[in-house]
């Protein structure tokens, strides 16, 4: 039996469970193989070239291939940030466009086959599913409508008079913010009428899971389950 076939049966024999439970999932190399935010930068530096914006657009071009060659935080962090300054001044419109457009071209062939599986798995428990990830909407939506997900917990960008102004709203939803959105979510579920115990709510899904969260944080966190690299499209 494999480590998916164990965590699917556990997920199963969960559903004789009297408390319900929330399965968070990550986004990056949780639920897809890689990054998303490459995939935005990508058609962020081809709107940027079809615009003129010749210089700006290999700017972004040079960094995701830096991210290619060295996946440090520090070119992912610098990836993000020329985005970001490429991205000023958009119509939130054309926003969600450039992340349909990250998912039809980049992301759905990146699904993992498992985290599909494991998805389905939860859902058919009857657990609740929320994506928790430092991704803004426009990089998750796609993959969460095509993955039945409705909640979604993640970086907020900054849109005033329906545009994008290049800021983030904190807190992001990194680190220490992807456990308050998922302490957030998991008072969400209890207000609705369940009388639950926060210790007994919460699962952590997938080996990125949510990020710096560790079992003395949400007490009950059960173990991360390793995905394996095989994503949907290959």
């Amino acid at each position: 039996m494999t480590s998916l076939d164990s965590h699917l049966q556990s997920v199963e024999a969960s559903r004789s469970a009297t408390v319900p439970a929330v399965a968070f999932f990550d986004l990056d190399r949780t639920l897809i193989a890689g990054y998303s935010i490459l995939a935005l930068a990508m058609e962020t530096a081809q709107l940027g070239a079809r615009r003129g914006k010749w210089r700006q657009s290999a700017s972004v071009i040079r960094d995701v291939l830096k991210h290619r060659v060295d996946g440090s935080g520090g070119n992912y962090h610098r990836v993000i940030r020329r985005t970001s300054r490429a991205l000023t001044g958009i119509s939130e419109s054309a926003l969600s466009r450039l992340g349909e457009e990250a998912y039809r071209k980049h992301l759905a062939k990146n699904l993992y086959r498992e985290a599909i599986a494991l998805v389905e798995a939860h859902r058919a428990a009857g657990h609740k599913l929320v994506i928790v990830s430092a991704a803004s909407r426009y990089q998750i939506e796609p993959i969460a409508r095509v993955l039945g997900i409705d909640e979604i917990c993640c970086t907020r960008l900054e849109v005033i008079d329906g545009r994008f102004t290049g800021q983030v709203i904190a807190p992001l939803c990194y680190g220490e913010g992807k456990l308050l959105a998922a302490r957030r979510s998991a008072t969400s579920a209890r207000s609705v009428g369940e009388e639950l115990c926060e210790s007994r709510l919460v699962e952590r899904v997938g080996l990125a899971g949510l990020g710096h969260l560790s079992p003395g944080q949400i007490d009950g966190v059960v173990p991360a389950f390793e995905l394996g690299k095989r994503p949907y499209g290959g």
